[in-house]
C-alpha cells in the first residue's frame, strides 16, 4: 500500500511556547522494514519533519487505547501555521495490521513568560516475565534444535550438542530454573519421569498422561504439568489440579489475556472449539487442523491459529491467512528473529528442512529427529 496521510488544518501557535501534542492511539504495524507509520509536522504544508516514527526492529502492537504526548516546541513555538499529519505507508502486502486509530487530539502550550508546563513524568510499566521455551543461549531468539530419540542427541544449531534422554522419551525443553535460558528436558511416560538437565529429576504423571509444561503461576520459570485425556485432569506440580476437557481434546498452553500467566486450554478438532479456562470460548478450525497458538501479534499475548495439513494453510485468527508448508511438515511457530513475535515455520523431518517464512531455509537434522524448538 502506498503512503496515506491524515492532515490537520493550519493551527495558530504564534502565541504559544513549550508546545506539545497529545492524542489517544491504537496502532498496530510491523517493523519499519515492512510498514511505515509516522507523525510529521510542517510550518508551511510542504516541508515536513518527523516527530515520531515506528521502530526498525520491533513490531508496534497496541492492544488498548493509550494516550501519547510529544514535544513539538522546536517546530511549533511562535508559528502561525502549524500542520500535523499521521502517515500510514508504504506497507508490505504480506500481513494485514490495523494501522493508525487516533482520537482526542489536543495542542498544549503556554503564553511566553507564563509558568511553564511541567515535563510529564513517565510511568514505568513492569516488564512481564516470559520464560523461554527454546532460547538455549539467552540471546532472546528461538534456536533451531532437534532431539534424536535413537541416541538421546540434542543438537542446538550454533549453540551446542549434548546427549540426554533416549528412545522412550519426549523432548520438553523450557526455562525450568528462571535463568533466562531454555533447558533440555524430557518426559518418560512409561514411568512419569521428568528429567531436566542439570536441574532436577522427579516423577509426576503416568503412561496415559500428556506433558504440558507452562508458566501457570506467572513466575519466571516453567511449571511441570500433565494432561490426562481419560478424565480431563490438569495436574500442575506444586500449583493446582483441575478438570477441563476430555479425551477428544488437544491440550494447549496459552496466555490470551496478557496477564503473564498461561491458562489451561483445549482445541476440539471435531467441532473447531477453542476453550480457554476462565477466559473465552469460540470456534475456529476443523478436523483437518492442528492448533498452533503463538505470539503472532504482540510479545505478551497468544493469538489462536491453525495449520491445515491438507493444504498448508496457516490461519491466524483476526490477522492473516497464508499458505506455507505441506502435509509432510510439522508447524513450528517461534520467535526466530528476536523481536518477540512468532514467525510461521515448518520442520520437514524426511529431509531435515527448516523453513521460516520470509526469513530462512536451512537443513538441520535427519529422518527420525524430533523438533525441540517451541
Amino acid at each position: 500500500m502506498p503512503a496515506y496521510y491524515l492532515t490537520t488544518t493550519a493551527i495558530n501557535c504564534s502565541y504559544l511556547v513549550k508546545t506539545r501534542i497529545k492524542f489517544w492511539r491504537w496502532l498496530n504495524v510491523e517493523r519499519r522494514y515492512y510498514d511505515e507509520a509516522t507523525i510529521q509536522i510542517s510550518n508551511d504544508g510542504s516541508s515536513w519533519n518527523s516527530v515520531w516514527t515506528n521502530s526498525d526492529s520491533l513490531w508496534t502492537t497496541d492492544y488498548s487505547w493509550s494516550q501519547y504526548d510529544y514535544d513539538i516546541s522546536s517546530f511549533a513555538d511562535g508559528e502561525s501555521t502549524v500542520y500535523i499529519r499521521w502517515v500510514m505507508g508504504p506497507t508490505s502486502k504480506w500481513n494485514i495490521y490495523s494501522g493508525w486509530n487516533i482520537d482526542d487530539i489536543e495542542i498544549w502550550g503556554v503564553p511566553p513568560g507564563a509558568t511553564p508546563i511541567p515535563t510529564p513524568t513517565p510511568e514505568l510499566t513492569p516488564t512481564p516475565c516470559l520464560p523461554s521455551r527454546s532460547d538455549f543461549n539467552g540471546d532472546g531468539t528461538a534456536d533451531i534444535a532437534i532431539f534424536r530419540p535413537s541416541s538421546g542427541l540434542w543438537a542446538i544449531r550454533r549453540v551446542t550438542r549434548i546427549y540426554f534422554g533416549g528412545s522412550s522419551d519426549l523432548p520438553e525443553p523450557g526455562d525450568y530454573d528462571g535463568d533466562g535460558t531454555a533447558d533440555a528436558g524430557i518426559f518418560r511416560s512409561g514411568s512419569g519421569l521428568w528429567a531436566i538437565r542439570g536441574i532436577t529429576r522427579i516423577y509426576f504423571g503416568g503412561s496415559s498422561d500428556q506433558p504440558i509444561p507452562g508458566n501457570y503461576n506467572g513466575g519466571c520459570d516453567m511449571d511441570i504439568a500433565v494432561f490426562r485425556p481419560a478424565s480431563g485432569l490438569w495436574a500442575i506440580r506444586e500449583f493446582t489440579r483441575i478438570y477441563f476437557g476430555g479425551s477428544a481434546d488437544s491440550p494447549l498452553v496459552v496466555d490470551m489475556d496478557g496477564d503473564g500467566r498461561d491458562d489451561p486450554a483445549i482445541f476440539r478438532s471435531t467441532s473447531g472449539l477453542w476453550a480457554i479456562r476462565g477466559v473465552t470460548r469460540f470456534y475456529f478450525g476443523n478436523s483437518d487442523d492442528t492448533a498452533i497458538p503463538a505470539r503472532y501479534q504482540v510479545p505478551t499475548n497468544d493469538t489462536p491459529a491453525i495449520f491445515r495439513t491438507s493444504s498448508g494453510l496457516w490461519a491466524i485468527r483476526g490477522l492473516t491467512r497464508v499458505y506455507f508448508g505441506s502435509s509432510s511438515d510439522e508447524p513450528i511457530p517461534a520467535n526466530y528473529t528476536g523481536n518477540g513475535i512468532s514467525d510461521p515455520g515448518i520442520f520437514r523431518e524426511t529431509i531435515g528442512l527448516w523453513a521460516i517464512r520470509g526469513i530462512s531455509r536451512i537443513y538441520f537434522g535427519t529422518r527420525g529427529d524430533e523438533p525441540a524448538t517451541r
